[in-house]
């Protein structure tokens, strides 16, 4: 059975939303205004895991949870990958 709806979730999900909807719109804004081709701006928007495991990390205590290990490895090849497509 779900847990029921409140405040605290709505405004959580609200942000949440405008949040994305601020990165969408600042993503169109760079490729429109300055001419970034998808292929070069792709990879950095990939790189929002690193910031979601991050949030997760500092605001929901789940760091404990963490395989140091296998997040250093991730964020450097991630990383790796942005800038080597990115400079492409």
């Amino acid at each position: 059975r779900p847990a029921p709806w409140t405040a605290e979730g709505l405004g959580f999900a609200a942000i949440s939303g405008a949040c994305f909807a601020v990165g969408t719109g600042l993503i169109s804004f760079a490729l429109f205004a300055y001419g970034v081709p998808v292929a070069k701006l792709a990879p950095i928007w990939s790189c929002n895991v690193l910031v979601t495991l991050a949030i997760a990390a500092l605001f929901l205590g789940e760091a404990s949870e963490l395989n140091m290990v296998k997040l250093a490895a991730g964020t450097l090849l991630i990383l790796s990958g942005a800038l080597l497509v990115s400079s492409a």
